[in-house]
């Protein structure tokens, strides 16, 4: 999705690519726009510590369709849209997942951003871990809740999934 760069109100900030390292993230922590998710799954999430400034992108609970009986199927536009206003990302943010176990679910949660449109999304380089072997900065209890929901559209623009009816019919 195409957003208005006059309607941001912070100076866009594009990751250098897919992945970013933890002296990016250490330099741009508490830019106004970027977002920091701690996508860690239950078996991995930890009650403390938490890159500072973290939110949690829940993949157990609301950032799944808990109608599915398979884990971590993808929600509906709506309702991740709803959720990551919930977390505060807004039109024109950056987002920077990152999970406890170094590289394990944060490549799926920057793929569904960037499955419901989102292209400022990147994944930390190393995780928690890189971040902590680096001695930077750390919140010690789990990362809180987001404030005001501010407005982002989620929508499925880009052709990143498909059903096991269409995988079948490509053959």
């Amino acid at each position: 999705m195409t957003v208005s760069e006059a309607a941001i109100p912070f100076e866009p900030l594009d990751p250098p690519g897919p992945v970013v390292d933890t002296a990016w993230l250490a330099r741009h922590l508490g830019t106004p726009g970027l977002l920091v998710l701690d996508a860690s799954v239950s078996t991995h999430r930890r009650e403390v510590a938490a890159i500072s400034g973290a939110r949690v992108f829940d993949l157990d609970g609301p950032l799944s369709d808990q109608d599915s009986p398979l884990p971590h199927t993808m929600p509906g536009a709506e309702q991740f849209q709803r959720e990551l206003r919930a977390l505060g990302l807004a039109d024109g943010g950056t987002v920077v997942c990152y999970d406890n176990a170094g590289l394990y679910s944060a490549a799926r949660a920057w793929w569904m951003l960037r499955a419901m449109g989102f292209d400022r999304v990147a994944v930390l380089d190393g995780g928690l871990p890189a971040w902590v072997a680096a001695g930077l900065p750390q919140q010690e209890t789990a990362p809180a809740p987001a404030g005001r929901p501010p407005s982002r559209t989620a929508t499925r623009s880009k052709p990143m999934a498909r059903s096991i009816h269409q995988a079948r019919a490509a053959e």
